[in-house]
């Protein structure tokens, strides 16, 4: 009988409102020789002008992010940094 195969999930880093995506540069290269995927997400809310409003358009490029990997038959785990200033 062959051992069941362990799939590594993907990582999805969010940054949070004061940081970008640069945020993750030192350990994405850590986890990827690894076997992990690590994708990081920009935030649309993150130094635009004018201020937004609401997390929806954040809200839904996690989403999209997520949803994709999910689709591909990954499994997913969420890195998020810290959360906008609403």
């Amino acid at each position: 009988m062959s051992e069941p195969t362990i799939t590594k999930p993907t990582i999805i880093f969010v940054h949070g409102a004061w940081h970008s995506v640069q945020f993750f540069e030192k350990v994405i290269p850590i986890l990827e020789p690894f076997g992990y995927r690590c994708i990081t997400v920009p935030l649309p809310s993150v130094g635009s002008s004018p201020a937004v409003k609401s997390l929806n358009e954040d809200i839904e490029a996690v989403r999209t992010a997520v949803m994709k990997e999910l689709d591909a038959g990954q499994d997913v785990m969420v890195n998020a940094h810290s959360t906008p200033p609403f």
